[in-house]
């Protein structure tokens, strides 16, 4: 396989469907599916191809690479298991999908829940159901839309909507989830075992037991143990995470890209930050911004206010906002 029939393969295909066609444990199959990894990964800067990994695949030990991470974090598990049985978060997404199946493996107690943001991509309760019935679907009192009408957009730095909709059902448990070192910088300082030191949380704990996993391999364990997954991942979507539509921790092309894939999530949005401009026009979102089609326009490219304003009074483009929303979104 030439480096170009390679590069034009990354063009045409996702690499999670290229890798199922090419899963087969046999050294010069190995090969050819680590020299695709190594162009998607250049080409993502997602993940660092060291040489040893290289080496693991060039000499057909990567079964038993996987074997002895997959070992590792059973061996977590196991070990880090106490009196009261785990909370294992579950999302519906890749990580939460491999952390499941590794937990039932080990054999220890646990619940899994799904805690319904409401805001999620359509069909993801369905799809829980349908393929993973021992997930407990917990719905919360209040929807994300009507969360926002009340208090406002979440931000960065203030994700009122992690605490309500997600951290709350994990107070005082041991909450197992699959947050992995390769994700962020931010997550890359994570420890094994994470305990919460809030007030609120009340003594709960966190065991991360896919840390050192790398999405490579998350996908590799997906495929090669047929485990379900949501159909975002593939085309025509081609998403690199599923969760909550229009997560502020999200990455600017992402966060556009699931408004875009998904109108009525922005529309009912919108329509909530207008509530919330009315209900407190003297607030951030009231006072700043003339109408939801501005707010919505700000918190869609991740700009400073100054920097809004700034293009506003310069007339770098048209301001009808609502006209390039309802434009964009059609």
């Amino acid at each position: 396989m030439s480096a170009l029939s390679i590069l034009a393969e990354v063009d045409q295909y996702p690499y999670r469907n290229k890798l199922a066609d090419t899963y087969i444990r046999s050294p010069t199959s190995l090969v050819s599916v680590f020299l695709f990894w190594s162009f998607r990964q250049v080409l993502n800067s997602t993940t660092t191809i060291t040489k040893q990994y290289a080496q693991l695949f060039a000499h057909g030990k990567y079964t038993k690479y996987m074997e002895r991470h997959i070992k590792r974090s059973i061996d977590l598990i196991q070990k880090l298991e106490k009196d009261s049985i785990y909370n294992l978060g579950f999302s519906g997404g890749k990580d939460s999908i491999v952390l499941l199946d590794l937990t039932k493996k080990s054999g220890v107690k646990f619940e899994a829940v799904y805690s319904n943001t409401t805001i999620d991509p359509p069909g993801t309760i369905p799809f829980i159901r349908n393929n993973y019935p021992e997930v407990k679907i917990v719905n919360p009192k209040e929807s994300f839309f009507q969360l926002v009408a009340r208090k406002g957009l979440p931000s960065r730095q203030r994700r009122w909507c992690c605490e309500i909709l997600k951290e709350n059902y994990g107070v005082g448990k041991r909450n197992l989830e699959g947050m992995r070192w390769e994700e962020s910088s931010g997550r890359s300082g994570y420890e094994p075992e994470q305990c919460d030191t809030r007030k609120k949380m009340k003594g709960a704990c966190h065991v991360l037991p896919l840390l050192h996993w790398t999405e490579v391999q998350i996908w590799d364990y997906i495929r090669g143990n047929d485990l379900p997954y949501m159909k975002y991942y593939d085309p025509p979507y081609n998403f690199t995470r599923h969760g909550c539509v229009g997560c502020p921790l999200a990455q600017k092309q992402q966060m556009q890209l699931e408004f875009k894939t998904f109108p009525k999530y922005a529309f009912g949005l919108m329509k909530a930050i207008r509530k919330y401009q009315m209900l407190k026009p003297d607030s951030f979102w009231g006072k700043n911004f003339l109408n939801e089609y501005e707010a919505f326009y700000y918190y869609l490219h991740d700009m400073t206010l100054q920097d809004f304003k700034f293009m506003k009074s310069a007339s770098l483009f048209e301001n009808d906002f609502e006209k390039i929303i309802k434009k964009w979104l059609a």
